[in-house]
């Protein structure tokens, strides 16, 4: 992984749920590379890691869930008059490969809102396995090569232990 992805370059949001965002973020970045809950719950539980086995989220569900989160209701007030809008994300013509949704602005009037594209929003789900599988690349053998060497540790470790009850 030549790549580094700093955290300063990601968008974030500032409500919702916070527990286990850690996992949360490695669970969306990793959507088409799972492994069985049981081998998780294993390497969790192996390395002191805190697992619970939640149901599965589908990659569409985390999108919409994302950018649902887009909204806000803004008031602005010029010469006296105050105009009211909001800014959404709703659904948009998709595929089974790409996800689209579209950024809205509503206008609020008191006979008829107005509505405003702002932007398309659209997730393309094999450039996003493609991406993550050039960074994952090389990770199992960086995992093997950790695991060898805390079981290392941990003989290490008992032989310190044995010495001294000795």
């Amino acid at each position: 992984m030549s790549d580094i992805i700093s955290m300063n370059d990601m968008l974030g949001v500032a409500s919702g749920d916070k527990n286990n965002m850690l996992g949360k973020l490695l669970y969306f970045s990793l959507s088409d590379l799972l492994i069985d809950k049981e081998k998780l719950a294993e390497l969790c539980a192996g390395m002191g890691f805190y697992y619970a086995g939640d149901r599965r989220v589908s990659v569409s569900d985390a999108f919409k869930s994302a950018t649902g989160d887009i909204k806000d209701r803004i008031v602005v007030k010029n010469f006296g008059q105050q105009q009211i809008y909001r800014v959404y994300c709703r659904d948009n013509e998709h595929t089974a490969r790409v996800l689209s949704r579209e950024l809205v602005k509503e206008t609020l009037n008191r006979e008829t809102n107005q509505y405003e594209k702002l932007a398309n929003i659209s997730f393309d789900k094999r450039h996003y396995e493609q991406v993550l599988r050039r960074e994952l690349d090389g990770l199992d053998e960086e995992f093997e090569s950790l695991k060898l060497l805390s079981q290392e540790l941990s003989l290490r470790a008992s032989g310190i232990r044995f010495q001294r009850a000795a």
